[in-house]
């Protein structure tokens, strides 16, 4: 997970806000969703918003660090994730603040079909927490795993958006494997590199095998 700053919501957006919390004052539970957020045609995610969440992201997921892309038919059918908005406190059992801007974060669209209306306790808001990315690390396995100490504080979002499905893992192991790559084409311009290429070499070679071993079992269970 990465820190990223908020920016001050639309003007639109702030304008309905306070129109939609004068209207929510008359109303309870689910019929603050049907009667007031359908019924008076608000958009918590227009273009104006997704602007700012645009350049409060700089195109990457918050949540899972992957590159976004614009909302596209096209580019979703590509396999490409595309930038949502997701409720920190979910509008199922929180319709009032479905128009909050607090609680809107930018993420990307398997983030949040992920963690679905998913209550997490404790929530780990990227917004607030300029640490964020020290809660938890990438293991040699391409697990994100929590941080010692952070145990407890990280672990709910973890579990909540899958951020170790094999995926995910499979991508993390084919980025370290050609970072490694990149690593080793640099030392061997090296004069005094000679120690370093060879333990990475081995280290580079024990990835590939695990990679491929990952890889090959994650196709193996799509085709049961």
């Amino acid at each position: 997970m990465i820190f990223i700053k908020r920016k001050k919501a639309p003007q639109k957006f702030r304008y309905n806000s306070k129109k939609y919390k004068m209207e929510v004052k008359k109303y309870k539970g689910n019929d603050i969703k049907t009667d007031v957020y359908d019924n008076g045609h608000y958009a918590y995610f227009d273009k104006s918003v997704k602007d700012v969440f645009i350049k409060m992201t700089n195109y990457r997921c918050p949540i899972c660090c992957r590159k976004m892309y614009d909302s596209c038919i096209k580019d979703n059918e590509n396999g490409f994730l595309i930038i949502t908005a997701e409720h920190i406190k979910p509008e199922k059992y929180y319709p009032e603040l479905i128009m909050s801007w607090k609680n809107l974060l930018p993420c990307c669209n398997e983030c949040n079909n992920k963690r679905d209306s998913k209550i997490i306790n404790n929530y780990l808001n990227p917004t607030l927490i300029r640490n964020i990315n020290e809660y938890s690390y990438c293991n040699y396995k391409g697990e994100i795993v929590p941080s010692v100490g952070k145990e407890l504080l990280i672990k709910n979002m973890i579990d909540s958006y899958l951020l170790n499905d094999r995926k995910l893992i499979i991508n993390r192991m084919c980025f370290k494997n050609e970072v490694m790559n990149d690593y080793f084409n640099l030392l061997v311009a090296l004069e005094d590199g000679d120690e370093s290429i060879v333990f990475l070499d081995i280290y580079r070679d024990e990835l590939k095998k695990k990679r491929l071993k990952e890889k090959l079992k994650w196709k193996v269970d799509l085709l049961e």
